[in-house]
């Protein structure tokens, strides 16, 4: 049974040790406010792992592997995912009050910290010592069996240096410059590795989990209890959830796991999530047999929600794809709530002829009546998407002239180009337009507006 002192809940390292089995049990007491205080005797929490036929009782699991590394790189499976899909199987995690005197091994880490704002104290040093420190029972008594202990100094100067200041502010006045020396005269890390080092070398305990094959035994446990009918069981939910919580958007997802992630985005029972829509659209690709069941998903399901923001992952989809939801399409235009998750689909209005073309205009008009982000994704929208429809939605061209003149185009910062884009894509001459670019208060010169002519002419871009 190993004990240490942090935390009450099973963090990361809790966790980790009882799914490698390197602990029977992990006992977690709060560090003492006095110093004077038994740490053996302070109120602690015993964590076990326990398979039983009665439903788990629901835990919350920390989140820590920001601190303590994914074992096998970023896209493993989070500690907490693991341990979610263990108790889900009928393993609980169960927990109990203790104290650390029932530990058969202890560590500890202890911090003493002067001065720890730059350049704030005058004639302040800078003195940091960090100690680590295990305990092993030998007999009724537990002796100590390893200390590290790494000191740091910091050499301090007076220099008007910017300070860093609580609520993000840079406040340049004479400060102290402080430049580290390690008076142990060893690197930081070598004086005090992290705790995972530290525990391998003074106790053999293993914190990384194993490497191989626990993406794709979590993956076959979600499939397989996707394959039970009816309504999921709440903790099942909450594991899936989790699941889809750490898929990140830049993963990428191999042919042979297609039809597991496509699953979960359009298994009814589950609300589909966004980065693994994005990444299926990536795949699509390649595949285009994958467009209508996305298309399904995220239009069927997510009709009549605010979630609408999934349904952008059809974008890129075909034409032909999106044709059989032209109506919802239109429908998304006109909702103030959802089109603002649904900018990047709207701009495929282009796709629908002249009365899509008209609906990216009205947009841009409808969204004069908003300001922040409901102003923002139908303008984009708007903008973007009869950029992209180009000549042919030339006609169009005398009704963004006439708006371009009535001030309804933004003309600073990056929409200042957008709007150049746009109608240069509708076909209209730079010299019928250059005087709105030129005066006002976001005027650019006339070489700088020739200058970004030339570059659009060169690499046409409707990005924003």
């Amino acid at each position: 049974m190993l004990g240490y002192l942090g935390a009450s809940s099973c963090d990361t390292t809790c966790q980790r040790l009882l799914l490698n089995g390197q602990a029977r049990a992990v006992v977690i007491a709060a560090r003492p406010r006095e110093a004077s205080a038994d740490p053996l005797a302070l109120p602690a929490t015993r964590w076990w792992l326990e398979r039983s036929g009665a439903p788990c009782p629901e835990v919350t699991l920390s989140q820590g592997d920001n601190i303590l590394p994914r074992s096998g790189g970023a896209d493993a499976p989070p500690t907490d995912l693991v341990m979610a899909a263990r108790i889900v199987s009928g393993e609980c995690l169960l927990s109990a009050p203790a104290t650390l005197a029932e530990a058969d091994t202890v560590w500890a880490g202890q911090s003493l910290q002067t001065a720890p704002r730059y350049g704030t104290a005058s004639g302040a040093a800078a003195l940091i010592v960090n100690r680590r420190q295990v305990w092993q029972r030998q007999g009724e008594v537990l002796v100590e069996v390893s200390q590290r202990t790494s000191v740091r100094a910091d050499e301090i100067f007076p220099w008007p240096v910017p300070v860093w200041h609580w609520g993000g502010i840079e406040k340049p006045h004479s400060g102290y410059l402080r430049r580290r020396v390690n008076w142990n005269r060893a690197s930081w890390f070598e004086a005090l590795p992290p705790m995972r080092d530290l525990l391998l070398d003074t106790l053999g305990l293993d914190l990384d989990l194993p490497a191989g094959g626990t993406d794709a035994a979590l993956t076959a446990q979600i499939a397989a209890l996707l394959d039970t009918p009816g309504p999921l069981a709440p903790e099942v939910s909450a594991l899936i959830a989790r699941f889809q919580q750490s898929f990140s958007v830049n993963m990428k997802i191999t042919p042979q796991d297609w039809p597991f992630y496509l699953r979960l985005f359009s298994d009814p029972r589950l609300t589909p999530d966004a980065d693994i829509g994005f990444a299926l659209s990536r795949a699509a690709t390649a595949r285009p047999e994958l467009w209508p069941v996305l298309a399904e998903a995220g239009f069927t399901r997510l009709a009549g929600t605010k979630k609408e923001r999934r349904a952008a992952v059809l974008r890129e989809a075909p034409a032909e794809v999106l044709a059989p939801y032209r109506d919802r399409i239109f429908a998304l235009a006109r909702d103030p709530e959802r089109r603002i998750e649904g900018g990047g689909l709207l701009q495929r209005l282009r796709d629908f002829g002249p009365e899509g073309q008209a609906a990216l205009l009205w947009l841009i008009d409808d969204a004069g009546r908003f300001s922040g982000e409901s102003w923002q994704a139908p303008y984009l929208a708007g903008m973007i998407g009869l950029c992209k429809a180009g000549p042919a939605a030339q006609a169009l061209a005398p009704e963004m002239r006439r708006r371009l003149d009535a001030g309804q185009i933004r003309l600073n910062g990056a929409y200042l180009d957008l709007a150049l884009s746009t109608l240069l894509q509708l076909g209209i001459p730079p010299e019928d337009f250059r005087a709105p670019f030129e005066t006002g208060k976001n005027a650019i010169t006339p070489a700088k507006f020739d200058q970004r002519v030339k570059r659009f002419r060169a690499r046409p871009d409707c990005g924003f």
